[in-house]
């Protein structure tokens, strides 16, 4: 990720792990950058779970942030 003010660059804890191992062609990582959401997903099993981060909340500069973690079939997710 690249901080556009500054021009650093850097990788965050949460995604330096990620894998392709879903069975189907969505994206593992989404930046919505409205709102500053970083989507994550992994495969657990026969699970997706998506891990949502905002970017710089309020006590948080500079960080993201975990808010929710969704967990849906395979077959569901990949739909």
């Amino acid at each position: 990720m690249v901080d556009t003010n500054s021009g650093r660059v850097m990788v965050p804890k949460a995604i330096e792990s990620i894998t392709h191992d879903l069975p189907c062609d969505k994206p593992l990582v989404e930046f919505e950058r409205e709102s500053a959401l970083l989507k994550l997903t992994q495969r657990d099993g026969e699970a997706a779970v998506t891990r949502y981060l905002v970017w710089g909340l309020a006590g948080h500069p500079g960080q993201f942030r975990e808010i929710l973690t969704t967990r849906t079939p395979i077959q569901a997710f990949c739909r």
